[in-house]
């Protein structure tokens, strides 16, 4: 990602949506510092269970230490005044006890920061989106954040159109199975993902049968992960799949690995969002699961654990979207840095974790 500068606490407020994928509220978000980059940023909801707060604290500051931070800001997120007093005070205490320097505390109400204790008069605004240029290199990206999470969510719940049901109906039609001989399911993928294809930023229409085959050759679970590592270079390493689907796709993707550029990684994630805005649910949790690992790997953790919630609710079994979950709600990183460039003040991960409160 392009370097982003943050010079204030009220800028991190403003760029934080973009961050998380969505514009929290009624939440506690603990922010890493290494050095002088942003490290791991994770959103967790409100909640006065002391069992609750307890975990929360402990996992999100060892996620911190995991990934090498030295530092950490706590941003509570309040609709009425006090109420992220009890996990944000649990945070910063758990940040001190473990070593990590408390770079800031700040409250977030009513459009105003303030530092706790501090009085409504001495409360700065949130800065307009538009006056800060680290947004800037958000929106370059195509990112923007959802109103709120539930908005966003249902992004992975499709509405009926008749290209989906002409979708489901093209997938009915293929007899439960593997799916497709891999030979023509990797020539498939490698045109479907071949950004060089369309003009910049563009897609391209698709038939219905043309949709339900690449969700049917998901069926094959060598074949998904084959697409996953071809997406996430170094996660799962190329060599630890199956050597001849390495081969295939060798010959077929125009490239080894997935483009580190920022507006094709964008398109490819977009290309993904086609498959499941008309996937049928009985298909959906191996196009989900996809989806996941692959904004997870970007560092888009909302967007990451909407689909896996999603696609255990379709198959509470797949065992890739548990394997995912567990992933997300621990922080866990899947992003290889290998050969991508430092950015200060530019999220590494985020995690988004809702607990009932």
């Amino acid at each position: 990602m392009d370097t982003v500068r943050l010079t204030s606490a009220a800028e991190l407020v403003a760029v934080l949506p973009y961050e998380i994928g969505f514009r929290p509220r009624r939440s506690v978000v603990l922010v890493g510092l290494r050095e002088r980059r942003l490290g791991v940023v994770q959103r967790v909801d409100l909640t006065d269970q002391p069992e609750a707060i307890c975990e929360i604290s402990t996992l999100s500051v060892a996620n911190l230490l995991r990934e090498g931070c030295q530092g950490a800001i706590v941003v509570g997120y309040e609709d009425r005044a006090g109420e992220s007093e009890a996990l944000r005070v649990a945070l910063v205490g758990t940040v001190v006890d473990a070593g990590l320097d408390l770079v800031d505390e700040v409250v977030v109400r009513d459009g105003r920061l303030r530092r706790p204790g501090e009085r409504l008069g001495g409360a700065e605004r949130v800065p307009a989106d538009a006056d800060v240029p680290a947004v800037a290199t958000f929106v370059g990206l195509g990112r923007s954040p959802a109103p709120d999470r539930e908005t966003l969510a249902a992004r992975v719940r499709p509405a009926p159109t008749p290209l989906r049901a002409a979708v489901d109906r093209a997938v009915a039609e293929r007899a439960r199975g593997r799916g497709p001989r891999a030979a023509a399911a990797v020539t498939w993928w490698a045109a479907y993902l071949d950004w060089t294809a369309y003009p910049p930023g563009g897609g391209v229409a698709m038939s219905a049968t043309e949709i339900a085959r690449l969700i049917v050759s998901l069926r094959d679970r060598r074949l998904r992960d084959l697409v996953i590592a071809w997406l996430c270079p170094g996660s799962p390493p190329m060599r630890l799949l199956d050597s001849h689907l390495v081969a295939m796709a060798t010959g077929s993707f125009r490239t080894p690995t997935a483009p580190r550029d920022t507006e094709v990684r964008g398109w490819l994630s977009e290309r993904l969002w086609v498959l499941v805005d008309h996937c049928p649910d009985a298909e959906a949790a191996a196009v989900l699961s996809v989806l996941a690992a692959f904004a997870w790997y970007e560092g888009r953790g909302a967007v990451a654990g909407i689909a896996v919630e999603r696609a255990l609710e379709v198959d509470p079994g797949y065992r890739l979207a548990r394997l995912l979950d567990r992933m997300i709600r621990y922080g866990i990183r899947s992003t290889s840095t290998d050969g991508q460039g430092d950015t200060e003040g530019a999220g590494t991960g985020v995690a988004d974790a809702p607990m009932a409160g």
